[in-house]
């Protein structure tokens, strides 16, 4: 095993006859590291020795991103405004928090949210989405133009296993963009730049450091 890896086992013997597949439960735990936005992978090393043999192989592994619950967020499906498209509200997408939203794959397809700030200070606005590939979504924050943001690809829409991953918004450099925020309502509006489709299930806002 190798980073945040364990292993129950290191080593376990196998009888499997010829013409046979045999199953052999292996327990890992992968921990978390890092930030939700910086997420450290595992890698598991196997070697096989016995007839045949010598084999080998390795597995990436990456920890399933579980919904913030601890932190303030807006639900993606509680939109103060909605043009140029209509949302689909899910209830049966994997591993979301609650119900999400699909069918935003319309270019220029825009949603706004009204996020509130009982603190004034620095902030990342972040959002938990899933996609099959990589898309671009144009961001304003109190009407003000903030650019165009990439959300990389997660694998898919969570439609038969939970593919959701957070990402803030990244400035220059690729580091999360930090926003001054003063106490009290924000409003956040991201519209579909690239014509490709993305499921949102929240937006948050997360203390800078």
């Amino acid at each position: 095993a190798e980073g945040p890896v364990r292993l129950a086992e290191a080593q376990m013997s196998v009888n499997v006859q010829p013409g046979e597949s045999m199953r052999y439960p292996l327990n890992v735990t992968l921990a978390m590291t890092g930030t939700p936005f910086a997420i450290v992978p595992g890698m598991i090393h196997a070697r096989y020795e016995g007839p045949g043999g010598p084999l080998e192989t390795q597995m990436a592994l990456q920890p399933v991103d579980e919904p913030l619950l601890e932190m303030p967020r807006v639900q993606a499906e509680a939109f103060a405004a909605q043009s140029g498209g209509e949302v689909q509200i899910r209830e049966d997408k994997v591993g979301a928090d609650g119900t999400s939203f699909s069918h935003w794959d319309a270019n220029g397809h825009t949603l706004e949210w009204v996020l509130p700030v009982e603190t004034a200070g620095r902030y990342l606005l972040a959002v938990r989405y899933c996609t099959p590939e990589t898309v671009r979504r144009q961001v304003a924050l109190d009407g003000e133009d903030r650019g165009r943001f990439t959300f990389p690809a997660t694998g898919g829409f969570s439609s038969d296993r939970s593919d959701w991953r957070h990402e803030p918004l990244r400035g220059s450099g690729g580091k999360p963009l930090v926003l001054e925020l003063g106490a009290g309502e924000h409003r956040v509006s991201m519209s579909n730049a690239d014509g490709k489709g993305m499921n949102l299930d929240y937006l948050l806002l997360v203390p800078a450091e």
